[in-house]
């Protein structure tokens, strides 16, 4: 019999995570009040895009997300908006009188989600134990009930280790016999980290066959193409989970 593991991410994978949308203030048509909830943060995306584009937005609550409207067309932006944003240039944020690390903060704050421009979660949202899912996704939590050898891979924070612990019991789902892997920091990043735990994981229990059940496609990819690179004689069967927050409507 073959030695099998199955790897768990844990944030709209195992569990079904809040969304920033369920974090903000909006009125009765979903406009997001930017004076409430993560003024700070709206005002200054907000003012990014006036200063480099001169284009006016306001945001949208809608579903699972935040839609970025245009203010002179009152219509969402399309994701031909979101390629300007990511072919900014550090030149075009320096001519702008921005600080150097506005590029960064924009190029993360968008993604297309249907072929509209929506916000990313804000930044430290993950670090917030009132992120942590309160449901299962029960799609994926008969695989982890059924598992005999299985692992939680999260980019949660260690220090928010004892508040998932708590969460997951009063959820009622045992602890893997494999360890609850938590992102200790580091310059490597998250995706890098989920890559390393499955090969040291490998080389430590011999395993011939990983399953990994992950949201992000390109995160489920990169450790397919890892594990195969560095172990070919290991079986690696990627899930791709889609079925929390898989749609938007307007």
């Amino acid at each position: 019999m073959s030695k099998v593991i199955h790897v768990f991410d844990m944030d709209d994978t195992l569990l079904s995570t809040p969304t920033f949308s369920e974090f903000v203030t909006a009125n009765k048509d979903g406009v997001v009040d930017i004076s409430g909830n993560f003024s700070s943060y709206l005002q200054k995306i907000k003012n990014y895009i006036y200063i480099l584009f001169s284009k006016e937005i306001y945001f949208v609550k809608q579903g699972d997300f935040i839609v970025v409207y245009d203010n002179k067309t009152k219509k969402p932006i399309g994701n031909e908006f979101y390629g300007f944003i990511q072919d900014l240039t550090p030149e075009q944020i320096e001519t702008a009188t921005l600080k150097k690390g506005a590029l960064k903060e924009l190029i993360k704050a968008f993604k297309v989600k249907d072929g509209h421009v929506v916000l990313e979660s804000f930044p430290g949202f993950h670090s917030d134990p009132q992120t942590i899912g309160k449901n299962s996704n029960n799609e994926v939590i008969m695989d982890y009930n059924n598992a005999m050898n299985k692992m939680i891979l999260t980019g949660r924070d260690e220090k928010l280790r004892s508040n998932i612990e708590t969460r997951l019991e009063d959820l009622g789902i045992e602890k893997p016999n494999y360890g609850l892997m938590l992102y200790p920091g580091g310059s490597a990043g998250i995706k890098q980290f989920k890559m390393d735990t499955i090969l040291n994981s490998i080389k430590n229990e011999g395993w011939e066959e990983v399953h990994f059940y992950e949201d992000r496609k390109d995160w489920l990819d990169s450790a397919r193409e890892a594990v195969e690179t560095t172990y070919p004689n290991v079986r690696f069967v990627p899930h791709y989970i889609t079925n929390i927050k898989d749609s938007l409507s307007l």
